[in-house]
């Protein structure tokens, strides 16, 4: 991170988080406490597992940006999160657009947890969530929990440090989630699920899925060989695609 994106990213927590100074506190490890409420200056609050480095999401989400593409989406209404975590993008897309339909997905079950306590004292009425995952199969996966960021739980081992507990979770195929909630056409899509990106959308693709998703952006590690195959795999099936870092944008 260069010193001007620190800067940057300094002044925009200022001017978001109402009690900044307590962010820097847990930011830099000077505190760290289970549940610590964050306080937008906007009114908007926040639950947080702070010994585990989950505010570090939020103020991607607010200040970086990644999933901007929503804001070219036109009255969108339904707007789908895989991987919502504690809701940051969530929470932010049913906010900007009170008439859409947001369906929140989280696998973790703690997360899960934190997320539907944002949703609750925020006080919003228009997102659905579900503890599940996402995957190219119906079927149960292991899922492993990273005990130093809850940001990098994965259904995926090799090569991750500190995944020393794990869990079985269900997991459902896109167009099986389509269908029992009977989406016709999503908007907007948003996935960081931690290496399953192309997984799923492979699957789509093969369910014949993908035709009813408008706009998408996925998380994806541009080192992984499934960077490129998912730029691929978009193309192919109508997409213009945009890359940022990690964040492959794509709409039709």
């Amino acid at each position: 991170m260069s010193l001007i994106h620190k800067i940057k990213t300094t002044i925009g927590i200022i001017k978001l988080f109402r009690n900044w100074p307590t962010f820097f506190l847990y930011y830099l490890n000077f505190k760290k406490d289970k549940d610590v409420i964050f306080r937008f200056r906007n009114g908007l609050k926040w639950h947080v597992d702070a010994t585990k480095r989950g505010f570090a999401v939020i103020s991607d989400v607010w200040i970086q940006k990644p999933y901007k593409l929503l804001s070219e989406i036109n009255n969108p209404k339904v707007i789908i999160d895989f991987g919502a975590h504690i809701g940051s993008f969530s929470i932010m897309a049913a906010k900007k657009y009170p008439d859409a339909k947001v369906y929140a997905f989280e696998a973790s079950k703690e997360n899960f947890e934190t997320l539907q306590k944002n949703i609750k004292v925020n006080n919003i009425k228009n997102i659905m969530s579900f503890n599940f995952g996402v995957s190219d199969k119906n079927t149960t996966l292991k899922f492993f929990i990273n005990q130093k960021n809850t940001i990098l739980n994965t259904f995926i081992k090799t090569g991750r440090p500190n995944l020393l507990k794990s869990y079985k979770v269900k997991c459902k195929k896109l167009s099986t989630i389509f269908n029992e909630l009977k989406i016709n056409n999503c908007d907007f899509l948003k996935l960081d699920i931690e290496g399953f990106e192309y997984r799923v959308l492979r699957s789509a693709e093969k369910d014949n899925i993908l035709k009813n998703i408008s706009a998408l952006a996925a998380e994806i590690d541009m080192a992984s060989s499934n960077f490129n195959n998912t730029v691929l795999l978009l193309n192919k099936n109508g997409f213009k695609t945009k890359v940022s870092g990690d964040i492959i944008s794509a709409k039709k």
